[in-house]
């Protein structure tokens, strides 16, 4: 900012921010177990409020709760709805192009959690876990896409490859880094996720990425995986869209697909819906 950072305001805390009248709008950024202690000061000063997830189930409830009755714009930062790629996704498939969803298949195989102010997402009990932290924007994808909301939800993962062998003061991270999540809506339609945290590397063995910090004894794991540098950003392509034309023995549906692709290092798709036609 040059010069002008002389002129900025500085204040001691949000609560000091919101009262000082320069803004008609906050946008809370904040650690996730922060986030409904924010919350609760915010929502009494008539502000319109843009937030990040809610830390666990209750205080995602809470927030609800409490941002029912609230005068102003209440928004959480579901932004991935808004990404070009997959508007024109969602679009496509409420414009009925490949027919009656049935099957919706997400996947993003990318690089680990980077580095944040002390660590703090490198413990669970602060992020909420890796399915809250990073996956909650797919299953909101989910439920606009598809038009419905979860009925069953079966979910398989663990942490394999990331962080076994670091300390972050007292503790090792917990962070999960894999996993399978088969959600099942209530119109019939069912959808997956397919998470991958180590799935974007670079460098080469020996390669020690700068922000890690290793155990004196390692807790164990696939070697050679987790010293190797992470990579870092991502392009994007537009949809694009593919047809099966077959017929299916004994009927006449038509299977069709769309395929959103956003390209990264490592993944291979972001969104298909499978559908069926008439």
């Amino acid at each position: 900012m040059g010069t002008r950072a002389e002129v900025v305001a500085v204040f001691a805390d949000d609560a000091a921010l919101a009262a000082n009248g320069l803004c008609n709008a906050m946008v809370v950024t904040t650690p996730n177990y922060t986030h409904r202690a924010v919350l609760e000061r915010l929502f009494d000063t008539g502000l319109h409020i843009l937030c990040e997830k809610a830390h666990t189930p209750a205080d995602a409830a809470a927030i609800a709760a409490r941002a029912a009755t609230h005068a102003q714009v209440f928004c959480t930062g579901m932004e991935y709805r808004y990404m070009p790629f997959t508007a024109r996704f969602i679009a496509r498939v409420h414009a009925g192009e490949a027919g009656h969803p049935v099957m919706l298949a997400m996947r993003e195989h990318r690089f680990p959690f980077l580095v944040k102010v002390d660590d703090w997402n490198r413990r669970a009990a602060n992020t909420g876990g890796t399915i809250v932290q990073k996956c909650y924007h797919y299953f909101d994808l989910m439920r606009l896409i598809l038009r419905a909301e979860p009925v069953r939800v079966f979910c398989s993962g663990g942490q394999d490859v990331n962080h076994l062998d670091e300390c972050y003061g007292d503790h090792t991270p917990d962070i999960i880094d894999n996993s399978y999540t088969v959600v099942d809506f209530a119109n019939g339609t069912r959808a997956m996720l397919d998470p991958s945290m180590f799935a974007g590397w670079l460098g080469e063995p020996g390669t020690i990425h700068p922000h890690r910090r290793p155990c004196a004894a390692r807790r164990g794991g696939p070697a050679g995986r987790d010293h190797l540098q992470p990579a870092h950003g991502h392009s994007m392509a537009q949809s694009a869209a593919t047809r099966d034309g077959r017929r299916r023995r004994g009927g006449s549906r038509r299977r069709t697909s769309i395929t959103a692709r956003p390209i990264t290092n490592t993944s291979l798709s972001f969104a298909r819906c499978a559908a069926r036609a008439g």
